[in-house]
């Protein structure tokens, strides 16, 4: 196959959803035609400007396609009209690598106009709610800028990435996006900002984009965890955190209340929040605090009792992560508002996630609490731990696709 020439679905195609099949439009020149949900997913294969022999071995890693298949489809959706021929300069358009791990930055409509994505970071630049030291707000722009010494995503080739460790390919064929930050000219607390976020964190999931917030601190993932309530009638938490940031606060009032050591509270009051696993608690409180929905990890104690913490993880929901950065020791990462010794070592922190998003259903994660500082060491631990998240979490969906290969040899 020749890789010279560059294909992308037409610029004014959109595609409707007809409950029975779908129909895509072109919005420019008026025709419309029906279209299966297997031609479907082949055509999202085209959704950023990519060559055949890319398009293809995407398609035959995932679904099995044959190529002598694979060219009749490539020649029906040219034909048809719903993909295009680019020229290799035409493709500058994906030279926006301005995102995590240099991604292309894509404005939020375009992200959910149909279902071309398979990920997408969102930053939430917002730290009204510390109670300490703040300066997490300029957390997404700084992982930005930096993560990318670790990790160039090539929107092009999808190639992914090879990790020496495992001795396989990674993130391979996953189309990857930034959407940018919520912003505003000045945050209110608890305000409409959080409302944009949650409704964001519901559309990737409704269109199955799996969302990676940035923040900003610790309170930034209740509107998260709403969003996802939306679509989901039950849901588990698993956070990483030396706080519990709950104290058996009722939040009829959660606007007026919150702030990041007490979102949970408000968290557990979600009737779809059915289980909470806190992992590396080693805050000092007046008393013991326990709840209903609550299973505890304190310290380090899920690295030595890591059957136990499998066992606990249900296996009829699946769960959100959300990490503070301060479950790490000091030592490790300084780079927090709010640090405690004692913590979680940076491989001790791989391996427990390693091992749950291996394991587990996971619908969304954050990273919060991210406090940047001169040394960019800090921040590439960060990139590097929301890297290995999403890295097994593409892996256990791909592993657990349902879609039977046969369907598209009889569609």
């Amino acid at each position: 196959m020749k890789n010279d020439l560059y294909y992308k679905i037409n610029d004014s195609l959109v595609i409707s959803d007809e409950q029975d099949h779908y129909l895509a439009w072109d919005s420019k020149e008026g025709w419309k035609i029906e279209v299966t949900k297997q031609l479907l997913a082949i055509i999202q294969a085209y959704a950023i400007a990519t060559t055949k022999a890319a398009v293809f071995q995407q398609l035959h890693d995932k679904y099995g396609v044959t190529e002598e298949f694979f060219e009749d489809v490539h020649a029906y959706l040219i034909e048809q009209g719903l993909v295009q021929v680019y020229q290799a300069e035409a493709s500058k358009e994906t030279t926006n690598k301005n995102g995590m791990f240099q991604t292309s930055i894509v404005p939020m409509d375009q992200c959910l106009d149909g279902d071309w994505c398979d990920l997408a970071f969102i930053g939430m630049p917002y730290d009204l709610n510390v109670t300490y030291k703040p300066g997490t707000r300029f957390a997404p722009g700084y992982l930005r800028r930096v993560s990318g010494s670790l990790f160039q995503y090539n929107g092009t080739s999808l190639q992914g990435m090879y990790d020496p460790i495992t001795n396989q390919q990674v993130l391979e064929g996953i189309r990857m996006v930034d959407c940018g930050d919520v912003n505003a000219v000045a945050f209110e607390k608890n305000g409409k900002q959080f409302d944009a976020l949650k409704e964001i964190i519901q559309a990737f999931s409704k269109k199955n984009i799996f969302p990676v917030t940035i923040g900003g601190d610790h309170s930034i993932s209740l509107p998260c965890i709403q969003g996802l309530s939306m679509n989901h009638s039950a849901f588990g938490v698993i956070q990483f955190d030396a706080h519990s940031d709950f104290g058996l606060n009722k939040m009829e009032k959660w606007r007026e209340a919150v702030h990041h050591g007490n979102f949970m509270d408000a968290v557990m009051d979600l009737d779809q929040v059915e289980h909470v696993v806190q992992i590396g608690i080693r805050q000092l409180t007046n008393q013991p605090l326990t709840h209903d929905k609550v299973t505890q990890f304190p310290g380090n104690h899920a690295c030595n009792k890591k059957e136990e913490l499998l066992t606990a993880l249900r296996d009829d929901i699946p769960y959100y992560v959300t990490i503070d950065v301060d479950v790490l020791d000091p030592s490790v990462m300084p780079a927090t508002g709010t640090p405690l010794p004692g913590g979680l070592l940076y491989r001790e922190l791989r391996d427990l996630l390693e091992l749950i998003t291996k394991r587990t259903h996971i619908i969304g994660l954050d990273i919060v609490e991210f406090l940047p500082q001169e040394k960019e060491i800090d921040g590439v631990i960060v990139s590097e731990m929301i890297l290995n998240v999403i890295s097994n979490v593409m892996e256990w969906e791909n592993e657990h696709f349902t879609e039977s290969t046969n369907a598209f040899t009889n569609s």
